[in-house]
């Protein structure tokens, strides 16, 4: 997902949920959130709402 100021950031989230101790240590940054400025700027993301 993008965003920021310019929408040239770019959010990365990665997974966690049903990993052993043994993967957290294996892969201690499972979980996370980073953050990667980019020379492109994404589109903005607008929510769906349906309506009956």
């Amino acid at each position: 997902m993008f965003g920021g100021k310019n929408m040239n950031e770019l959010f990365i989230t990665s997974a966690r949920h049903g990993m052993s101790d043994e993967e957290m240590k294996k892969y201690p940054l499972s979980g996370g959130l980073f953050k990667v400025v980019t020379n492109v700027n994404g589109m903005p993301t607008f929510e769906f709402i349906e309506t009956k």
